[in-house]
Parts: structure tokens; C-alpha cells; sequence
């Protein structure tokens, strides 16, 4: 009770509890640690799909969207990631309502993913839902071509067993199966305890429809962030600082790796064609987009942002640039749902046009969704009858900053590095720069010599001046550029780490990016 005044708290328990099942339960069961992103990073290096597949079927896929491997398979995974993460958000959709021939389809369009196994950003399976929903035929179908749907635990560590919810039939269909009796959730209670008390299960919270992919999220640029993907050769998410149009936070940094060094000395020129995709998009200027987004210059280049989150299509879509618009969207498809800092698909943006729904249109056609809301909770037909709220002539012609400097082509460039096709090893090359005119190989009439010099060089050789320390660094550094072009692995030679000074003329922007 009480000692001197005080009242005693009875301690909580740690030995194991029996439950009204029979069981003994540790009163604070061990939870799921989800994996760190540096855990992540090292099987991205080291190309273990099959831990990246775990992440997938965990229903956390959406967090490696636009991650970066130098491993060429876990590239093409990550590649095919939007694909299958739309075929897990339907195939979940088609088991929340119990039909079992879409069901059949997607599964086989995908033997290789295990996508039976999968589980929803709620983290229910499959089976869970035919359970929860009460899909007789679904659970009988699932249980007899996918059996190991059975052992697949939710968010809560709970199988489709703990879900029976007092239905004996439903019990002894999964027992059957193989479900185990003896699993604890992570309130430590097996599924005996469910049958007696239904009312205690709390399933996991349904999914949200505004629920933002980490992926979508953006990244946080500081200089800390920086300092370490520097470090660790991490092009990806360096390259997306880029994208994200906050490559002025670049400009300034050094590397002594030489590939991060390569990326590091091009960024004033990758930002000029950022800028002059941009102003293709705002001018119609077909043949400049061509120029500047045609292999092998990455296709993330027309999903580049300016200081408001927008993209070309963005741009193009808005101001009715049918022309550009189509070559975007052949080039990245993917560029139809892209969102700027307010949400807005170019959607959005088409909606406002006057132009007979054709360019609203292209953009449906080409699988753009119709549906997604502004963070004014706005879709993109609200637009179309109030176009002002858009405030489009002010957002759709800005062209983002670059460095004066933006024209020049760094020597050492390859546009290759950053979707891993190139080495230090891989031969350098720009589809901008023209080959040199050939000199026609003809001889040049030799001068008549001066006897009265031959004498002097035969007498006495001519004293050499000694180069100034100024003219001699230089030929160093000619020498050691001349080097680094010839494609030099990680282990050999230093270039020049210095970067060019430039003005900096681009608009400050905040550390965090909203996402797309």
C-alpha cells in the first residue's frame, strides 16, 4: 500500500504472461527494426535484389524509387519499380473486393516477383483481406495455388489466422492450410485469443488515399548530406540534387575521388542544360529539347525542376506546346504525375488551356491521373472553370539559374556516369562537341636557313630562361587534365580539384524539396 506517505507502484512484469489461451506470452515481445537507409545503400552497391525484393513485398517499395546502384541488374529493378508498385496497388484492390480472375492475371504477369506475398502501404496481405472482407472463393483459391499466402504477417505481426474473428469455418480452412495457432502479434496475443474475444482485434489502419510515397517526398540538401554522399561515391542521390533544381548547393564542393570529382567539375554545365531544356519547353523548341535530352543524356533531365517544383511538361502542358509535350512525354512517361511544391501535375495545368481539351486529353491518354489533388485539395478539373487560381503566366515561364560558365563543356565529362553505363576506364565522348576539321597533309615550303645563325647555335647553344613557378604550374596542369581524359580508374592519377569561381545567380531555396 503506503510507506511513510508514499504510494508503492507495482512494477510491470517481465516474466512471461499466461494468456486465457493457455500460452505463455513475454509481456513486451520483440518489434520489427526497420532496415537504414545505409543498410539499404550497401545492397544497392552490391546488386542483392532479393533484399531489395523483401522491401518490395513489405510494402516499403515506394522508398526506393529513384535510388542510384552501379549494379546494372539492381538498376533495372529500380527502374521497374513504378511498374510493379502499380501492379501491387492493383492487384491489392482486386482482393479487397474479392475478384479472383484479376487477381490470376496480375499474379501470372509477374511469376518472378513473388507478388502473392506482397502486402499494401497498410502492410495487409493478400489473405488478410480475403479474411477480413469475407471472400470465401478468394480464400479457397489462394490457399490452394499460393499456400505460403498463410504464413504472411501484417504490420502487426499478425497472420490471416488472427482474423477468423470467431468464425469456426473460416478457422479450420486456414488451420487446414498449415496457419499457425501458436503466432503472437505484437501485443502478444495468438489467434486462439481472437476467436474468444472478437471485439479485441484491432485491424491496421486502412490505407490513405493521400498517403505520399518517401520516394515522392524529395531530400534533404545541407551540407552535412552532401559531405557524406560525396564520401561515399553516391552519384544518385548527388545527381538528384540536380534534378531537384538546387545545384547551386554543388558548385562550391570538392571530391578527390575521381568520378565524384568528374560529376562535381560538370555541374555548372549540367545546370545550362537544365536551363535550356526548360526554355525548349517555354519556346517550343523541338529541335533545342532534342539537343539536350537525346542519348546518352539521362532521360531525369525532362523531369528536372525549377525553383517551384515545375517540370518541362509542366511548362509545356500549361502554355500549350503540343509538340514538346509529345516528345516528353516518349522520352519519360513518367513525367505525366510528376508534382511541383504545390502538388500540381501538368494536369493541372492543361486544365486551364482554351485549346478544346486537346492538350488535356493528350495527357489522360498518356495514363496521367485526373484525380490527384492540390494541396489546395483541388483536382485538375477545378481548373478548367477557374484557370486563374493557377497563377500560370507567373510559374510556367521561369527558367531556372545557371552559372555563366554553363556553356562550357568539361573535358573530362561523360554523361554516362550517371546512369552507371560508364567507368573511368570508358572513353570519353559528347554528342555536342563536333569533330575537329582535318588538316589536309601537305608539306609547307621550308625557309631558306641564316648562316649567320647556324654559326651561333653551332658555337655556343642558346641560354634558356628559367620558367616563372606561375608558368610551370600550369603545364601541370595541362598535363595532369590531359591524363584524367584519357579515362583513368579510382587508383590512378589526381586532377585538379578546383572548380571554376561563378557567380551565383540562382534563387535561394529551401533544404527541403517537396517531391514530385
Amino acid at each position: 500500500m503506503s510507506e511513510g506517505g508514499r504510494v508503492r507502484r507495482k512494477r510491470r512484469s517481465r516474466i512471461p504472461v499466461r494468456q486465457a489461451t493457455g500460452l505463455y506470452v513475454h509481456s513486451s515481445p520483440p518489434t520489427v527494426v526497420p532496415v537504414h537507409p545505409s543498410v539499404v545503400r550497401q545492397w544497392l552497391r552490391g546488386g542483392e535484389i532479393n533484399r531489395l525484393q523483401e522491401i518490395v513485398l513489405k510494402g516499403q517499395g515506394s522508398s526506393l524509387v529513384g535510388e542510384y546502384s552501379p549494379d546494372s541488374k539492381a538498376r533495372a529493378f529500380i527502374n521497374a519499380l513504378p511498374r510493379i508498385l502499380k501492379k501491387i496497388e492493383e492487384l491489392h484492390a482486386a482482393a479487397r473486393i474479392g475478384n479472383i480472375e484479376t487477381v490470376d492475371t496480375i499474379l501470372k504477369s509477374e511469376p518472378n516477383m513473388n507478388l502473392e506475398l506482397s502486402r499494401d502501404n497498410s502492410g495487409t496481405g493478400l489473405l488478410h483481406k480475403a479474411v477480413i472482407h469475407g471472400h470465401v472463393p478468394l480464400q479457397e483459391w489462394l490457399l490452394k495455388n499460393y499456400p505460403k499466402t498463410v504464413e504472411v504477417l501484417d504490420k502487426e505481426k499478425r497472420n490471416p489466422l488472427h482474423y477468423a474473428g470467431g468464425n469456426e469455418e473460416v478457422w479450420n480452412r486456414l488451420v487446414a492450410a498449415g496457419a499457425d495457432t501458436s503466432s503472437v502479434d505484437r501485443e502478444g496475443y495468438s489467434p486462439a485469443f481472437y476467436m474468444n474475444h472478437p471485439r479485441r482485434l484491432r485491424p491496421p489502419a486502412p490505407e490513405s488515399r493521400k498517403a505520399v510515397p518517401q520516394a515522392s517526398q524529395g531530400i534533404v540538401v545541407k551540407p552535412s548530406n552532401i559531405r557524406i554522399w560525396i564520401h561515399d561515391k553516391d552519384l544518385g542521390r548527388l545527381q538528384k540534387v540536380l534534378w531537384e533544381g538546387m545545384g547551386d548547393k554543388l558548385k562550391t564542393e570538392t571530391s578527390s575521388q575521381p568520378l565524384v570529382r568528374r560529376f562535381l567539375n560538370a555541374v555548372p554545365y549540367i545546370m545550362g542544360s537544365i536551363r535550356d531544356v526548360h526554355s525548349a519547353a517555354i519556346n517550343n523548341d523541338s529541335e533545342l529539347l532534342k539537343a539536350k535530352s537525346d542519348d546518352p543524356v539521362p532521360k531525369d533531365i525532362l523531369l528536372s525542376k525549377d525553383a517551384n517544383g515545375l517540370n518541362a511538361l509542366h511548362k509545356a502542358a500549361g502554355l500549350g506546346n503540343m509538340e514538346v509535350a509529345r516528345a516528353i512525354i516518349d522520352r519519360a512517361p513518367e513525367a505525366v504525375n510528376a508534382k511541383d511544391h504545390l502538388d500540381r501535375t501538368p494536369l493541372h495545368y492543361a486544365a486551364a488551356l482554351k485549346d478544346q481539351n486537346q492538350m488535356y486529353q493528350l495527357l489522360v491518354d498518356s495514363n496521367a491521373t485526373d484525380h490527384l489533388e492540390d494541396k489546395k485539395g483541388n483536382t485538375p478539373s477545378h481548373y478548367k472553370a477557374k484557370p486563374s487560381e493557377l497563377d500560370g503566366p507567373r510559374l510556367l515561364n521561369v527558367v531556372p539559374d545557371a552559372p555563366r560558365t554553363a556553356h562550357i563543356f568539361p573535358p573530362s565529362w561523360d554523361w554516362r556516369l550517371l546512369t552507371g553505363d560508364a567507368t573511368t576506364d570508358t572513353p570519353l565522348a559528347s554528342p555536342h562537341i563536333e569533330a575537329l576539321p582535318q588538316i589536309p597533309d601537305t608539306k609547307v615550303p621550308e625557309e631558306p636557313k641564316n648562316p649567320v645563325e647556324e654559326r651561333k647555335v653551332d658555337d655556343k647553344p642558346p641560354e634558356i630562361e628559367a620558367s616563372p613557378e606561375g608558368e610551370s604550374q600550369v603545364g601541370e596542369g595541362e598535363s595532369k587534365d590531359e591524363t584524367e581524359a584519357l579515362g583513368i580508374s579510382d587508383d590512378e592519377g589526381v586532377g585538379s580539384e578546383a572548380n571554376p569561381s561563378v557567380e551565383n545567380t540562382s534563387t535561394p531555396l529551401s533544404d527541403t524539396v517537396n517531391g514530385n
